[in-house]
């Protein structure tokens, strides 16, 4: 019986066990075997201390095992986090980039020095604006659009009334089938901006009211 406990590394006399570092799953191991070579008639004392030994290497097991899953289960949250915020910096960069393509796309489509279909549009445009001696402004209408009232009203007296002085002699020309002289034409700029600064300033004044809940200036109603 001596000899079978020195064979497996065990003797009769209580040990001081290991660290729980040490202990894995060989002496667990070790332990089963001598369970299995281990009389029915073995002295209570010797059973006592192969119950404890074999008790504090199960408990050491199983925190080895709790412990291996714990930090598995948080290596796999890190990863899947990891992998989302990598996901989420990567659809955030395509959108981004997807939206410069769209905002140069759509820049060069009405550049007329970068694209010759513009570049026609333009020069149709402003042969028809000359004809009627008009500008690109004076298409904008103030009962369609409120932005464009709000910026006619802020803008100096004699500029509205050129306006209106264009418009009317437009009219005039349009009822009697007449274009301009070649010579009024030729002095024409339709494409000198009167209205754009002040529109653009009415419409950033409108976004800053809406974005502090603010209730908007002026809005359409049905009579």
């Amino acid at each position: 019986m001596d000899k079978q406990l020195l064979g497996l590394g065990l003797s009769a006399q209580p040990q001081r066990l290991p660290s729980p570092r040490a202990r894995s799953i060989p002496l667990l191991c070790y332990a089963l075997r001598f369970l299995a070579i281990l009389p029915k008639t073995a002295c209570p004392k010797v059973l006592g201390n192969v119950h404890i030994y074999l008790k504090e290497s199960l408990f050491n097991f199983r925190t080895l095992l709790s412990t291996t899953s714990t930090w598995t289960i948080i290596y796999q949250k890190k990863e899947k986090f990891s992998d989302k915020r990598k996901f989420e910096r990567e659809s955030f960069g395509v959108l981004e980039r997807r939206e410069a393509m769209a905002s140069a796309l759509t820049k060069w489509l009405v550049d007329p020095n970068r694209n010759p279909l513009a570049a026609l549009h333009m020069k149709t445009l402003s042969k028809r604006l000359r004809k009627y001696g008009l500008r690109y402004d004076d298409l904008h209408d103030p009962m369609y659009d409120l932005d464009v009232k709000e910026a006619l009203n802020r803008l100096p007296r004699e500029i509205v009334d050129a306006r209106n002085q264009r418009l009317k002699r437009a009219m005039d020309l349009s009822m009697k089938h007449e274009y301009l002289p070649e010579d009024l034409q030729a002095m024409q700029t339709p494409f000198r901006s009167y209205l754009q600064e002040m529109l653009a300033l009415v419409k950033r004044e409108n976004a800053e009211r809406e974005a502090l809940g603010a209730l908007p200036l002026y809005q359409r109603t049905i009579p």
